[in-house]
């Protein structure tokens, strides 16, 4: 009777100030910290570099356009403030700058995983954000060295940017390529307007840098924020009254995800030099845009749940079956520290584990190859882009540009549509199939019922 007294009291823990705040709330507010830092450590150089180059007057004339007035309706004062000193970047070096962070995310996306799994994603993160936030102060004093230097700190932004790393298996299904398309030219569209649109704004439709960076950088995001969770819901409801089936849902929601967005982007090129309507458009495309929250962005749950989220089932059943151990102690009068049974008996808690050892592949697997083909696009659309507007940066070059990434978006969302599946994939159980001696079978290998496509 005593033992059982002691070990109650050693069992039960003073509650302290943090345990009234449920662990989901703190998860919460951690994840969107980590991403508001690193969103705005990514989008930082897009607005800053117009007002780091030249005020160039000779090139405010365009054949469409005409000359651009000094003030209007829509903008107050055409040059920017000097806030600083100005650097005589051509426009190689410009888009070379602003794809640079994004060949670094591209890079780090495979050797990512192993140091999260060998060091713990927590810590990862919060290295790799300590060392791009040191590296964003040293900017201003990197640009007035060298714009090599420049080049370089974004690429190291970018490169500890991403801590996934992939699954072999995925790369055989055809399924998964469909998905990255689809994945890809959503984020074509989105990294050129995080990019490259301030450039837009600045040279062809005449903003200057403070509403550049005000009412254009607010409104598509606050829309876009919005949007996605109106059609959150919208899917959410959709499913739960069976009106709609999981890919049902994928394939409708493409046509705001990514249909409208691409018709609305290429529309932009074609509506003459109205800013405050071109902005409108944008702030459209990219709010419709959030729809890719139930497509795109969460199809590899379909796919291969497994990959997606086996680390959270760990710890989750890993903290499960602890609590498990300690209420049979209690039960029995055991002391807290209970000696684990043997392998093979059912009180063992590592055999209540749906995963039963360490997995070949780091979890999240699926999401870090859509990444590193996504942001693919961010290196190779600034290259496109200068390519396009080398001698001239005019509302026809742009038009071209805007016409290319609005296809893209298009193409991509119109095979997802056709090709796509929810379907598990066969690659999603490989590991209790290794574990059970069985072969492959080229189908789902778990006995629930795959999703219907």
């Amino acid at each position: 009777m005593e033992d059982e007294e002691s070990t109650s009291e050693e069992d039960v823990e003073p509650k302290r100030w943090h345990d009234f705040i449920p662990a989901r709330v703190n998860v919460a507010i951690m994840s969107f910290l980590a991403c508001w830092i690193n969103y705005m450590l990514r989008v930082n150089m897009t607005l800053a570099i117009v007002a780091m180059v030249p005020f160039k007057e000779s090139a405010q004339s365009d054949p469409i356009c005409g000359p651009r007035p000094t003030k209007s309706q829509y903008n107050t004062s055409r040059e920017p403030p000097d806030n600083g000193p100005r650097y005589d970047w051509s426009n190689d070096i410009q888009y070379s700058i602003l794809g640079s962070y994004f060949w670094g995310n591209v890079l780090t996306a495979f050797p990512g995983g192993l140091l999260s799994d060998m060091f713990g994603g927590t810590r990862v993160i919060l290295y790799t954000t300590l060392l791009t936030g040191v590296a964003t102060c040293f900017l201003p004093l990197f640009a007035q060295l060298h714009w090599g230097l420049v080049l370089a700190s974004r690429f190291l932004i970018g490169f500890f940017g991403k801590r996934k790393f992939p699954a072999k298996q995925a790369f055989t299904s055809s399924w998964f390529w469909v998905l990255i398309i689809s994945h890809t030219g959503s984020l074509a569209g989105l990294i050129f307007l995080q990019s490259l649109a301030p450039k837009y704004m600045n040279d062809v439709l005449g903003y200057n840098i403070r509403e550049v960076s005000g009412m254009f950088h607010v409104t598509p995001y606050l829309a876009r924020l919005l949007l996605g969770l109106v059609f959150s819901l919208v899917a959410d409801w959709l499913l739960a009254k069976g009106k709609m089936t999981t890919w049902g849902i994928r394939r409708w929601f493409t046509i705001p995800s990514h249909l409208i967005p691409g018709l609305l982007l290429v529309s932009i090129g074609f509506t003459g030099c109205n800013p405050a309507f071109s902005v409108a458009l944008m702030t459209l495309g990219l709010g419709m845009n959030g729809a890719s929250v139930v497509t795109n962005l969460i199809n590899q749950h379909d796919l291969a749940p497994n990959f997606a989220e086996r680390e959270i089932v760990r710890e989750k059943e890993r903290h499960t079956n602890k609590e498990r151990t300690k209420q049979r102690a209690r039960e029995r009068g055991m002391q807290t520290s209970v000696k684990i049974a043997p392998d093979n008996s059912p009180d063992n808690p590592k055999n209540n584990f749906r995963v039963k050892r360490i997995p070949d592949v780091i979890p999240g697997t699926l999401y870090g190859i859509m990444n590193t083909f996504g942001t693919l696009a961010g290196g190779l659309t600034p290259i496109m882009v200068n390519v396009i507007t080398a001698k001239k940066s005019g509302l026809v070059e742009w038009r071209y540009v805007m016409c290319i990434i609005g296809f893209a978006y298009l193409l991509s969302g119109l095979q997802f549509m056709f090709l796509g599946t929810a379907k598990k994939q066969y690659w999603n159980n490989l590991e209790d199939q290794q574990l059970a001696g069985e072969r492959s079978t080229g189908g789902p290998l778990d006995d629930t019922k795959p999703t219907e496509n």
